[in-house]
C-alpha cells in the first residue's frame, strides 16, 4: 500500500489510519502474524489453462500430488447433477473432478458452481475434499481444493478437446531450480505433455517462480 497516496479529503491514506487502534488481533492480524500463512489468490498457468486459472489457497486441503490422477469429466452442470451421486460413477478419492461449460460464454450469468459437490459414495467413506477443476467461479466463502476460471473456457475452444476423461491431471508443488525458498508452495494444472512455469503472488505481494512438472 502506498501510504502517501492522496485521498479525496486532501490528506494521505497513511494519516487516515496512523492513529487507529486495534482492539482484537484475533480479528485484524498483522503481516507478521497472519491468520493463515498461505492466503490471498494463486494464479496458475499450465497447458490446460494457458491463459491462467485462479485458486484460493486458504480454502484448500494439502493435496500435493506427484503422480497423475484420473479425471472424471462432466460436460455441463446438468451432467454433473445427473451423475455425481450415481453409485456406479467411476471415481475414487484420488480422482480429479472436472466441470466444463460453466464460464461466462458457456453458462451466461456464470453462477457460482465451481465448488462441485463431492460424490455421495465418497462422502460416505469420509472423503472431505478432492481436487476440482472448472472454468466456473465459486463463492468467496466456499471451501475446497478448487481450480477456477480456467482460461480459455471450454466453450471458447470447444468442449471436446478441452479436457477428456482418459487424460490425467498432475498437481505438484516443487520449486524451480535456483528459485527462492518454496515452503509455501503452489500447484499447477496440466495434462501429461511437458513442464510449465507458473507464478504466484503471496500475501506479502512478493512473486515467486516455480515449476509444475508432469
Amino acid at each position: 500500500m502506498h501510504t502517501d497516496a492522496k485521498t479525496i479529503w486532501g490528506g494521505s491514506i497513511g494519516t487516515a489510519f496512523a492513529s487507529a487502534n486495534c482492539y482484537n488481533r484475533e480479528v485484524i492480524r498483522t503481516l507478521a502474524e497472519p491468520a493463515n500463512p498461505v492466503s490471498g489468490i494463486w494464479v496458475l498457468k499450465g497447458n490446460l489453462c494457458p491463459n491462467g486459472a485462479v485458486m484460493k489457497p486458504s480454502a484448500r486441503q494439502p493435496l500435493a500430488v506427484h503422480a497423475p490422477r484420473p479425471r472424471r469429466v462432466f460436460e455441463s452442470i446438468e451432467d454433473l447433477h445427473a451423475r455425481i451421486d450415481a453409485p456406479d460413477l467411476e471415481v475414487d478419492a484420488n480422482s480429479v473432478l472436472v466441470l466444463k461449460g460453466c464460464g461466462p460464454k458457456g453458462y451466461p450469468g456464470m453462477p457460482e458452481v465451481g465448488n462441485m459437490p463431492l460424490p455421495r459414495k465418497l462422502l460416505e467413506q469420509g472423503v472431505s475434499d478432492m481436487l476440482r477443476i472448472s472454468d466456473a467461479r465459486m463463492s468467496g466463502t466456499a471451501f475446497g481444493t478448487v481450480v477456477l476460471h480456467v482460461a480459455p473456457e471450454a466453450e471458447a475452444v470447444g468442449r471436446s478437446p478441452w479436457c477428456e476423461t482418459a487424460m490425467k491431471s498432475c498437481w505438484t508443488a516443487q520449486p524451480a531450480p535456483g528459485t527462492a525458498d518454496f515452503r509455501r508452495g503452489t500447484g499447477g494444472t496440466h495434462q501429461q505433455v511437458d513442464r510449465k512455469d507458473t507464478r504466484r503472488r503471496n500475501n506479502t505481494g512478493v512473486t515467486t517462480n516455480c515449476t509444475c512438472s508432469t
